[in-house]
């Protein structure tokens, strides 16, 4: 087994895949699912890019990239290690690197394609502990609310829920990690119902009749906040 884990160390690099996953990571999917219509746009209304090099590994590596880390005795080391000094966007690097689905979650789908500000954005979720596409997932629907005349500046305290504008994004995700500050204006104007508890545990159903979903909020303890609760959801086309 020694000698199998040696050769592979050795080698995995001639495999194409193997080569790609140690130069870009998971960072390489964004433009592979683009052009195959696989990524997650505009609250998963679109499911591509015209032009995804804005989100792509080699733009990544550009401007964040650092070093690469990786799991104990994995010689691919995906894992992005990133550093970048800039006076809207600087980062933290103890925090890490987004990997694909955090790029997905906090950028494409909020069509946003500044990778400084989704390196940000995962900075916070992880600085309070928070899941980054569960939190990119939310904001965009509370984006998609707010455009369909769901709810207004009156709910939102006269924030403006935009897609595209990643100065709100970095407020919103601020404003998850401190409870009920914003995303606890989501539901209003939604229909919500509870579900039987168990042990303390509850399942809230949030339906949306002009978007025609169903958004269930799974094994939420009747004690967290409201922000936390929104913090969960899964939307169900």
């Amino acid at each position: 087994m020694w000698n199998a884990a040696q050769h592979y160390a050795k080698t995995f690099k001639d495999n194409p895949l193997g080569e790609a996953l140690f130069v870009y990571g998971t960072t390489a999917f964004p433009e592979i699912l683009s052009s195959g219509g696989a990524l997650p746009v505009d609250n998963f209304r679109r499911s591509k890019l015209d032009d995804p090099s804005g989100i792509s590994g080699d733009k990544y590596n550009e401007i964040l990239l650092q070093k690469r880390k990786g799991c104990y005795a994995c010689p691919i080391r995906c894992k992005r290690g990133i550093a970048l000094e800039d006076p809207k966007y600087g980062l933290d690097s103890r925090y890490g690197g987004p990997e694909y689905e955090t790029i997905a979650a906090l950028g494409s789908n909020l069509n946003i394609l500044n990778l400084k500000a989704i390196a940000k954005g995962n900075e916070i979720c992880n600085r309070y502990c928070l899941d980054t596409i569960g939190s990119g997932m939310t904001i965009a629907f509370a984006c998609e609310c707010f455009e369909k005349g769901i709810i207004s500046k009156e709910d939102t305290g006269g924030l403006e829920l935009r897609f595209g504008d990643a100065v709100f994004v970095v407020v919103a995700e601020h404003m998850i990690g401190r409870p009920a500050e914003l995303l606890e204006y989501s539901l209003y104007g939604l229909q919500v119902r509870q579900r039987p508890s168990f042990h303390g545990w509850v399942v809230l159903v949030l339906e949306v009749p002009q978007l025609h979903k169903k958004i269930d909020v799974l094994a939420v303890h009747k004690s967290d906040t409201l922000a936390e609760l929104l913090e969960g959801l899964t939307i169900e086309a």
